[in-house]
């Protein structure tokens, strides 16, 4: 019963011409997307033998979210979604090619980086916000299930090729793909119809005017909050999709650092023994959670999520712990070497990083639901641009703390210190209904 329900969902999902082209163009945007970044997470790494310049690396990804996060989901609220996204895609593909001239100077690969997520933050809430608008609330489970499964397919796609392709033919092949992948998707995404806003929003009787954009802006932020803050529903799935993507940022950062300084794998490996099998984690995880999601209680898939992710995170950390404790001769090198030396090692890690993906799965996918079915349509740019928002101030701050105080007490401690907090938040979900009781209270 439960197999033909959740294949008439997807059938369903794959009729709607409208949703198709979001998706098609997902998939493009993702894998181009997903091999940038791990390709220029290594170059940094590579060029600076530092995790805290690493981590800066994720701090200009964020930044341009703490500073025009709330705005650009006005704008995803005030203008047509699909012109958003089609500026985007021409943005996003000349920002990628501008990493050619620039890859030898980190300072310079700081800035595009900023540049294009800039462009990715007006980018994000019209996205987020077409998706429930082309797909009825019926159907929002399964379309984000596979919203879910693109993004961690592209990591295995994009984020596995990224590794390879860099170590046998430098990084210009990345960048130039990403921006042709762009080119593709503008093109693609023009058979989208026109996703004008719900209302049109006035402020002083014009709706035109950047200075009256700004104190639009101001005002319906304002409303966008008192909204969030006034269902609970709405602002613990904000909270929780934050504190997951916070997390794996994070350790995402440090991954460099852990192959080559505890591993002594080549970095560019990580591709393999680190993002493809998190990947097929998601993909097992997504696939079982939309299957058998009516049967459990979203908060227990949430929480049991958390458990899986925080005991993987420890487990991956003290393996090369446990291999030198065992005098296993994988993990007594001193040298860098291809993962296919070290199949040992690389087996423990790829398995610890598949029970990842599969319980970030259990978190995002009915977080995202609950929050998509419970923002009104005229509220959906700015509550999508709040939980960007939120997101970059919990991954910023974290990461550059993580990767300094991985150059200082080592990058194994700060992994077990993130999979020690994600374990203790999900305990915490176990007595979730207290502790927001006693908030009540207050």
């Amino acid at each position: 019963m439960a197999q033909s329900r959740g294949g008439h969902a997807f059938g369903k999902i794959f009729s709607n011409r409208a949703f198709v082209t979001l998706w098609i163009n997902q998939v493009l945007l993702q894998v181009s997307y997903n091999m940038l970044n791990v390709s220029l997470i290594i170059l940094v790494f590579h060029l600076t033998g530092s995790n805290t310049i690493a981590a800066t690396f994720i701090l200009m990804a964020m930044l341009p979210v703490m500073l025009f996060g709330i705005f650009a989901g006005v704008i995803a609220d005030r203008f047509d979604k699909r012109k958003i996204l089609l500026i985007s895609d021409l943005g996003i593909g000349a920002a990628m090619l501008l990493f050619v001239p620039v890859q030898d100077k980190v300072l310079l690969i700081l800035l595009v980086a900023f540049l294009l997520n800039v462009i990715f933050q007006f980018f994000i809430p019209a996205e987020a916000a077409a998706l429930p608008t082309v797909v009825p609330k019926r159907d929002l489970f399964a379309a984000n299930a596979l919203f879910q499964f693109t993004p961690t397919a592209a990591l295995i796609i994009g984020a596995s090729a990224a590794g390879p392709v860099v170590a046998n033919f430098g990084y210009n092949p990345v960048f130039i793909f990403g921006a042709l992948a762009m080119l593709a998707t503008f093109f693609i995404r023009r058979a989208l119809p026109p996703l004008p806003p719900a209302v049109h929003m006035v402020f002083n009787r014009q709706k035109e005017g950047f200075g009256g954009l700004i104190v639009l802006s101001i005002k319906h932020t304002k409303d966008g909050l008192r909204f969030i803050f006034g269902d609970r529903r709405v602002w613990i799935s904000i909270a929780v999709l934050s504190f997951i993507q916070a997390a794996f940022s994070t350790v995402a950062a440090l991954a460099p650092g852990f192959m080559e300084q505890v591993l002594r794998i080549e970095a560019t490996d990580a591709s393999i023994i680190i993002l493809m099998p998190l990947g097929l984690g998601a993909v097992c995880g997504a696939f079982l959670t939309v299957r058998f999601w009516h049967k459990t209680a979203m908060r227990t898939l949430i929480v049991r999520g958390f458990l899986i992710c925080g005991l993987a995170f420890i487990l991956m950390a003290v393996t090369p712990i446990a291999g030198q404790a065992l005098a296993h001769q994988e993990f007594l090198v001193t040298h860098i070497r291809p993962f296919s030396k070290a199949f040992t090692v690389s087996g423990w890690v790829s398995i610890f990083a598949l029970f990842l993906g599969f319980g970030a799965a259990q978190v995002v996918i009915p977080a995202q639901t609950t929050l998509q079915k419970n923002t009104l349509f005229a509220f959906r740019g700015r509550v999508f641009a709040t939980w960007a928002f939120l997101t970059s101030i919990g991954v910023a701050i974290p990461a550059l703390l993580a990767g300094g105080a991985a150059d200082i007490f080592g990058v194994v401690q700060a992994i077990m210190a993130v999979g020690i907090i994600v374990i203790s938040v999900g305990l915490l979900g176990f007595r979730a209904d207290y502790f927001l009781a006693r908030f009540a209270r207050r």
